[in-house]
């Protein structure tokens, strides 16, 4: 069976309450060869939130790492509440000076906050995007 990514799905998607879409999925005519209304497939394949937890978990661990990483060159950031990057303020408020000292020390690429705006000018977003011994390797480069 597969599992198209349709407006079905993604509506679900948004969503995630099958409640307000009931009616749609009685107006919903198409059907995969094997005669599954997709929109009951959507329900099953966005029902199971597993992977977004261990998703979740991963990003959380990388999120710690890093924020103990910027602790010990003592720059204190908080931890996000829904986001898979550090917003950091820069020591002196100088985001470029702090991007150049870890890109050349860790070897990680930052983005100055003034990249987003005059407001941040004076942090760095450092995305955790990167695999867990990319991180590390980060981590003993500087130190910590």
């Amino acid at each position: 069976m597969r599992l198209p990514i349709d407006t079905a799905g993604l509506m679900f998607m948004l969503v995630r309450d099958a409640e307000p879409v009931r009616d749609f999925e009685t107006k919903q005519v198409k059907a995969d060869p094997d005669g599954v209304p997709l929109f009951q497939v959507d329900l099953v394949a966005f029902g199971d939130d597993a992977h977004v937890d261990a998703q979740r978990a991963v990003y959380h661990r990388r999120l710690v790492l890093m924020r103990d990483v910027l602790a010990a060159l003592g720059v204190e950031c908080p931890l996000p509440e829904g986001a898979f990057y550090l917003w950091a303020p820069a020591p002196g408020g100088d985001a470029w000076g702090l991007a150049h000292r870890l890109a050349t020390e860790g070897g990680a690429v930052v983005s100055p906050g003034e990249f987003y705006g005059d407001a941040g000018s004076d942090h760095v977003r450092i995305a955790v995007v990167q695999p867990d011994d990319r991180l590390a390797l980060v981590a003993r480069r500087l130190g910590a």
